[in-house]
């Protein structure tokens, strides 16, 4: 009954492949279902950061739901003097 390297390197395999297709199997599952839009945020101004909220047009209902997914992008309106 000797332990051999193969054998956890197996295992060890396994199981990160497991674990990357579970991550992206369930990150598509959330996005598809909780994404409604985009929140944009503008540091351009000297005033401090201004978030803007943009939503898809299919976003549906969602006032209702519990919680929901807006993907982050960082866009600067005015250019930086």
């Amino acid at each position: 009954m000797g332990f051999s390297i193969g054998y956890f390197i197996c295992g060890f395999t396994a199981c990160a492949i497991g674990l990357i297709i579970g991550s992206a199997w369930t990150i598509h599952l959330f996005a598809g279902k909780y994404l409604v839009g985009e929140l944009r945020v503008d540091r351009s101004d000297a005033d401090g950061p201004f978030c803007f909220m943009a939503l898809k047009p299919d976003c549906g209902d969602f006032i209702s739901k519990d919680y929901i997914m807006l993907k982050v992008k960082r866009e600067d309106f005015l250019p930086r003097k």
